[in-house]
């Protein structure tokens, strides 16, 4: 009979946990910038309008098809570099170059549109077309974002601000502030990041003014969509990773 062993992890030698964060909010809130704050960025944009404001490196081009995007975060997570920090900018790009790539399959291209080939055509049906896009969320791209984190890299993923409805059997139906993706897309999201920020300004009531600074919310509400894997919850912090960093509890400096 084969003896039975366990392996064990010092307590004093585990390293603070790398978490995939998600971050969204309206245009020009600061979202691309503080992903700039994290160490050594890298970004992988889906859009032009990176411009020149952001210092950090990035692809000459924007991603144009979804193979190239999975191959990009593969090679970092493969290969040695001196990034600690991967940024995807933005998920609404990657949603673009999902369809894409099902359009493809059949000859179709959401960049040139087939009055032929459409998501319903491709997939046989219109239920099936979404069901078949959550698949690429779930497959390759998720896992070489999972594979950055295996590396101890940080990946900031970055989505623009939409409204989606919330069943309340209770007290009825509401709206609040999403990811602008699509609804089982977010939830697939909630489900597998670690934090999920809302870039906004701390009374949105009052806009861009004086005295009302621009913050990341951690904590959920009814007016939008936010969370935190860690035990040390957090309202708010300010745009910067030092901030952010302290208030989850990870040490700055490594």
């Amino acid at each position: 009979m084969e003896e039975f062993t366990i392996e064990i992890a010092k307590g004093s030698e585990r390293k603070p946990e790398i978490p995939i964060i998600l971050v969204y909010g309206e245009p020009g809130i600061g979202k691309t910038s503080f992903a700039a704050t994290f160490p050594n960025p890298f970004f992988v944009q889906t859009e032009n309008g990176f411009g020149d404001k952001i210092k950090a490196d990035s692809l000459k081009k924007p991603v144009d098809n979804y193979k190239y995007l999975v191959d990009a975060l593969e090679y970092f997570a493969r290969t040695s570099h001196e990034y600690k920090t991967i940024v995807v900018d933005h998920l609404g790009g990657v949603e673009t170059l999902i369809y894409d790539a099902i359009l493809r399959r059949e000859g179709g291209s959401m960049f040139a549109p087939h009055k032929d080939t459409t998501m319903i055509t491709a997939c046989k049906g219109y239920g099936n077309a979404y069901k078949e896009a959550l698949k690429y969320w779930r497959g390759q791209f998720w896992q070489a974002v999972k594979k950055l984190q295996e590396k101890r890299i940080f990946v900031v993923l970055i989505a623009h601000r939409g409204l989606t409805t919330v069943k309340d059997p209770l007290n009825g139906d509401y709206a609040t502030y999403a990811p602008e993706l699509r609804e089982d897309v977010v939830a697939f999201l909630v489900k597998e990041t670690d934090v999920i920020l809302y870039a906004t300004r701390r009374n949105e009531a009052q806009g861009d003014s004086d005295g009302n600074p621009r913050v990341l919310k951690c904590c959920p509400t009814r007016y939008y969509f936010a969370k935190t894997r860690y035990g040390k919850k957090f309202n708010e912090c300010g745009l910067t990773f030092e901030d952010f960093a302290k208030k989850i509890g990870y040490p700055v400096k490594q």
